[in-house]
């Protein structure tokens, strides 16, 4: 299923997952904090970032008038302090993540995932919108002539409940083949059935294919 990046939870910055700040599976509008994140490093660097601007800027104001090749040394280091303390704002702030878009939050396992320590764009949930999502098809470029010409129905089989199925139609379609796979879950190494070819920018099938989308 293709959810654009925006609905996808990451983590901003690294750090231990503390606090659920949003249900899950309740809505949620664009914008509100959903998970908090712990880092005590950045709190206690920020604060010696922020002791060194206030004391550069104290040594700035003494010498601004009296020796001005000296102050303008010091502006120069006040800057980079600035540019630092800021990028370490941003990360403080990166620890509370909130919501891309209005949508039904989904958090899968969110009783286990507190105390847990997550990476820099680390995948944690969704925020999933009311419009239809897309099932990505991939075609082997052998087969495409026949999905195009003598598709009758499709039908839509999830993963946790293969019993359900859920009528769709096929519906954009990219007009060149390529190797790019969209998930490793297609590959014959994850369980699929598309043997993965070299590839340098990503996931990458051996022979070439036709991708479609599909949504009920």
């Amino acid at each position: 299923i293709w959810l654009p990046g925006e609905d996808e939870v990451r983590a901003a910055t690294a750090g231990v997952l503390v606090e659920v700040l949003a249900q899950p599976d309740e809505a949620v509008s664009a914008g509100a904090p959903l998970l908090r994140f712990e880092d005590p490093g950045i709190a206690e660097r920020r604060a010696v970032l922020a002791s060194q601007v206030d004391e550069l800027n104290l040594q700035y104001e003494a010498l601004r008038f009296r020796d001005r090749t000296q102050a303008a040394v010091l502006l120069e280091r006040r800057a980079h302090a600035e540019a630092i303390l800021a990028a370490f704002d941003q990360r403080a702030a990166g620890l509370t993540l909130q919501a891309g878009l209005a949508g039904r939050f989904v958090l899968p396992e969110s009783r286990s995932l507190l105390g847990r320590f997550y990476r820099q764009g680390d995948l944690l949930g969704y925020v999933v919108p009311d419009r239809t999502p897309v099932v990505r098809i991939v075609v082997p470029q052998s087969e495409v002539d026949l999905v195009r010409a003598r598709t009758r129905s499709v039908d839509v089989r999830l993963a946790f409940a293969p019993e359900l199925s859920i009528p769709a139609s096929i519906g954009r379609a990219v007009p060149a083949a390529q190797k790019d796979l969209p998930s490793l879950a297609l590959s014959t190494t994850d369980g699929g059935d598309i043997a993965l070819g070299g590839g340098a920018g990503g996931p990458a099938a051996l022979a070439r294919l036709h991708r479609f989308g599909a949504a009920g």
